[in-house]
């Protein structure tokens, strides 16, 4: 699930890959503190600081940054974000994201460029075997190394 800005003549909309709008918008120059809570698609183009549940996807946008335990189904990171985060379903480090902090997963994905820096468990199966791998360098760095 990617999420992506459409813009038109009438207003900007931010949508998912299935075609949801986001239901809560934190926006570029909104600082936030505290909980959110949310059964749809949280969007964050601004500053968060506390604790995030969703029930559908979490998008951390390019230049955003976020200290917050996340839970959601998908977690899409393209800014900075520090904290212990689930994500039933996947996680997406893109190429601009940057996660410091535990992963709990059902997939994980990290782009060319992208860092995950933490503990990470993936359940990889519908019988629930974890995989487990610790990761502390980018990995650029760990192919140099």
């Amino acid at each position: 699930m990617r999420a992506m800005l459409r813009k038109n003549s009438k207003k900007t909309e931010i949508r998912t890959a299935e075609g949801h709008g986001a239901e809560t918008i934190i926006g570029t120059g909104v600082t936030f503190t505290g909980e959110i809570k949310s059964g749809g698609d949280i969007y964050i183009a601004g500053e968060v600081k506390g604790a995030i549940e969703s029930k559908s996807a979490v998008v951390v946008n390019q230049g955003a940054n976020v200290e917050a335990d996340i839970s959601a189904r998908t977690l899409l990171v393209h800014g900075n974000l520090k904290g212990n985060v689930t994500a039933s379903l996947s996680l997406e480090v893109g190429e601009t994201g940057r996660l410091t902090g535990g992963v709990i997963a059902g997939a994980v994905k990290v782009a060319e460029g992208g860092i995950l820096e933490g503990s990470c468990k993936v359940d990889s199966s519908a019988e629930g075997r974890v995989k487990s791998a610790t990761l502390t360098q980018h990995p650029k760095e760990a192919a140099e190394a």
